[in-house]
């Protein structure tokens, strides 16, 4: 069990280090995007002026960031005179969390999005990555009808729906966030939404049922720190502070990068003394 426990460990580590690069790697690729717009180039003359094929422009102008390697996306940007900082110690408020893009780059992004949207109105991962950076900027509603359109023309993909609960209970339409949480159960069985129906049913006081969605988060995948985090938070609230720091524990066991959960320990402990 705790040889199965360290892999699956070591597996959601080497996925949250792959989805940190990619995110790196959009960055670039958003910047680069803007840059090619704002000079009035053709994807030819991009592609003449950056000694590439114009392919690979055309990789760049529509987001297929997946495409490149983090070190020619840099290359390329360099090449162009943009500026680039690598922060290689940034001050995440949630450990591995990716939203420390400044106000800046998610306008850079939805600036990006929306004219591969203008190009191509059926492109669901532009939708997608656009509310991602609405909803970094605090524009739910923007971030709603885009997670809106993206699951309407990717009906495949649970990303854009199980983002919706959480837009859903940040703007209080309850009511929606439990139809959405239905509706992925149903579709996706093979994947567990517990965590974000737990976040809803917090809100809505219904406490003992969020200890048993929390739990199941757990149990389905044991290996993140996020619901044991929620899950600290909740018990913190119902005065459970041994239970709480038991999930605090958890979190940093998981993830020693989880500042909050550091900070909320100490916190916890200090005032038991």
């Amino acid at each position: 069990m705790v040889k199965k426990n360290q892999e699956g460990l070591k597996a959601y580590h080497l996925i949250v280090a792959e989805n940190r690069l990619h995110h790196y790697r959009e960055k670039v690729l958003v910047r680069l995007g803007n840059e090619i717009r704002e000079r009035g180039w053709t994807q030819k003359e991009a592609a003449e002026y950056l000694a590439v094929s114009q392919p690979r422009i055309s990789d760049v102008v529509t987001g297929k960031s997946h495409k490149f390697t983090l070190d020619k996306a840099l290359e390329m940007a360099i090449a162009m005179d943009i500026p680039v900082t690598l922060d290689l110690n940034p001050s995440l408020p949630q450990g591995r969390s990716l939203t420390s893009d400044t106000e800046f780059e998610c306008h850079q992004s939805i600036l990006f999005y929306s004219d591969i949207i203008d190009h191509n109105p059926d492109d669901s991962t532009a939708y997608a990555r656009r509310a991602r950076a609405h909803w970094h900027l605090g524009q739910l509603e923007d971030a709603k009808n885009d997670y809106l359109r993206s699951a309407e023309l990717d009906p495949g993909r649970s990303g854009p729906r199980s983002n919706l609960v959480i837009i859903y209970q940040k703007l209080g339409e309850y009511e929606n966030a439990l139809r959405e949480v239905d509706h992925l159960q149903a579709h996706f069985p093979d994947e567990s939404f517990d965590a974000n129906l737990g976040l809803v049913l917090v809100d809505l006081e219904r406490y003992d049922e969020a200890l048993v969605a929390y739990e199941k988060a757990i149990k389905a995948d044991p290996v993140r720190p996020g619901p044991h985090w929620n899950r600290a938070q909740l018990f913190e609230k119902l005065g459970q502070k041994r239970d709480a720091l038991l999930d605090y524990q958890a979190v940093l066991r998981l993830d020693p990068t989880y500042q909050r959960a550091q900070q909320a320990l100490e916190q916890l402990v200090e005032s038991s003394d």
